[in-house]
């Protein structure tokens, strides 16, 4: 990828309740650009996505850092409040599980940003509109019922809501914390399609959304298995000892004589997940519709069905914004 620098690490040190997860860490990712970050269980991988939203949701954890992080030229980690609050609403992030807000129905989980950052400029008709939209292009228009909850989900239809609440506000830059994780290989590979080539395209939208969203969309998806993304990233980065090292293409991984890349390629993908029955599987989304589409803007079309059978600032203390 030859396009400008979106996100960049520049010597981040990362330490949680006085564990380092990050050593001085180095990270250039390009507009447009597709990177997979790769690491074992616990290695922080996690952190890398918080820091580039600014750190939400630590604020009982005792967080340091040390370096800096930029993204779109502005530093996240030294931005007031109200400069990071924008900065996010151009972000959409998909953190491990979902994340999605129990006490909220589906519907209003995927508005969330939108009521949010655009609720005094969008009507309530074009908020419910985009819901739909999104909910329609995965073929799950059954969660859009008043009143369904997401205890009533099971782990793939959370993930797609929770991507579904990630891109309704179109995001230029999108964040996913281990989405294919504990589920089949064919449903991990749909999923895995909606994650990288999916992106909704709606009729109209505010202004300050409209300039954001005519921009390459930028990815980085973080995993435990590269096997699942080696069709999919286009560069791939391995997260170890506190470093983030470029492993390079699919064909670097492949070749990779590294023996953390060796064990993180040769991990299956069909983990199941324990209390699980066959019987309780769900039908997924084929997501066969108009808007599967690659950054290039080749456009992809998914075919059969599968049943899913698994549910399977430099120096200084950060604080939670």
């Amino acid at each position: 990828m030859s396009g400008k620098p979106v996100i960049v690490f520049d010597k981040v040190s990362l330490y949680v309740e006085g564990r380092r997860f990050l050593d001085r860490a180095d990270l250039v990712v390009s507009e447009g650009e597709s990177l997979v970050v790769a690491g074992a269980g616990g290695c922080g991988k996690s952190f890398v996505l918080r820091l580039i939203l600014g750190l939400p949701g630590m604020g009982r954890a005792s967080v340091r850092v040390e370096g800096d992080v930029v993204v779109d030229g502005h530093s996240i980690l030294a931005e007031p409040l109200p400069a990071l609050q924008r900065r996010r609403r151009n972000m959409g992030s998909v953190m491990s599980g979902g994340g999605l807000i129990e006490n909220m129905d589906v519907r209003k989980n995927i508005a969330l940003p939108l009521n949010y950052h655009y609720g005094n400029v969008m009507s309530t008709a074009e908020i419910e509109a985009r819901c739909d939209a999104i909910l329609g292009d995965m073929e799950l228009e059954e969660l859009a019922l008043p009143g369904r909850r997401p205890v009533s989900l099971n782990r793939m239809e959370r993930i797609y809501v929770a991507l579904a609440r990630a891109l309704v506000n179109q995001p230029n830059i999108l964040l996913i914390d281990e989405p294919t994780t504990g589920v089949s290989a064919a449903a991990g590979e749909r999923l895995a399609r909606f994650c990288f080539y999916y992106r909704p395209e709606f009729p109209s939208a505010p202004a300050a959304m409209e300039e954001m969203s005519g921009r390459p969309m930028t990815r980085i998806i973080t995993t435990v298995e590269l096997e699942p993304y080696l069709d999919f990233g286009h560069r791939f980065a391995l997260l170890a000892n506190g470093k983030i090292e470029e492993i390079g293409d699919r064909e670097a991984v492949l070749g990779s004589a590294d023996p953390n890349v060796r064990e993180l390629l040769s991990r299956s993908r069909k983990v199941a997940s324990p209390g699980v029955d066959d019987a309780d599987s769900a039908e997924l989304p084929p997501g066969g519709g108009s808007c599967w589409r690659r950054s290039d803007s080749h456009w992809c079309h998914q075919g059969d069905r599968v049943k899913e059978g698994e549910e399977g600032a430099s120096g200084r203390t950060a604080q939670a914004r």
